[in-house]
């Protein structure tokens, strides 16, 4: 393929180079990549990103609110101060900090990318969380706000502790079910591609995640 590309989230730094390689499998050249769109700060979705601006001279985009965290001017507050201050340890360590944003979003904005992407502020996750939304084929981008875990189905959310407001969160996940979806694509777990609005709608909240595990955990005593 000729034609420039965009990446939404990296993954970790140290698998960049595998990343590169799927990239390229697909029929894509690296050094047409026009720009990375971050959807949050957290490191396993940015480490990779100053590795492939350095490599390919890329933009990047993020959320306004995101943005000094990303850059490391700031340290999230809340329940998991502490855990986010060793993350900017780790991003220092592992060189996932990013240099610069050169595209600062906000909630409403239509990104040049796959036909026009529009941005969703869902600030439950950090404070400049985004989904993107494809509206022609209707593809939505969760990142974090959903979760399609193996043979544990959909779970809105991440654990409290990597939230900033997890009745946020809850939310946010129902404000992106609004939206008529085709394709779920998701930061953890594979992507929905058919009966995805129906599927969407038995998303289990983090307090019926918690009870599904605890008895998912009772059945298994008995059978033991």
């Amino acid at each position: 393929m000729g034609d420039s590309f965009d990446l939404v989230d990296t993954g970790l730094f140290k698998e960049t180079n595998e990343l590169i390689l799927q990239i390229e499998k697909q029929g894509f050249n690296i050094k047409l990549l026009h720009k990375i769109i971050l959807t949050y700060c957290h490191c396993d979705h940015i480490d990779g990103g100053e590795q492939l601006k350095r490599q390919t001279g890329i933009l990047i985009a993020a959320h306004s609110e995101d943005k000094p965290f990303i850059l490391q001017e700031k340290i999230i507050g809340g329940l998991y101060r502490s855990m986010m201050a060793y993350e900017q340890k780790l991003m220092k360590r592992f060189d996932c900090n990013i240099s610069s944003i050169d595209i600062v979003l906000k909630d409403g904005d239509i990104i040049d990318s796959l036909g026009g992407l529009q941005a969703i502020h869902v600030p439950g996750h950090t404070p400049g969380s985004i989904a993107l939304y494809q509206a022609e084929r209707k593809i939505m981008f969760f990142q974090d706000v959903v979760r399609n875990k193996v043979n544990k189905g959909l779970v809105i959310g991440v654990p409290e502790k990597f939230n900033i407001d997890t009745e946020q969160i809850v939310k946010d996940a129902y404000k992106l079910m609004q939206y008529d979806i085709n394709y779920a694509l998701f930061g953890h777990g594979e992507p929905i591609l058919i009966n995805t609005n129906y599927l969407l709608k038995a998303a289990k909240t983090p307090q019926e995640f918690a009870m599904w595990k605890k008895n998912a955990k009772k059945e298994l005593m008995m059978k033991i």
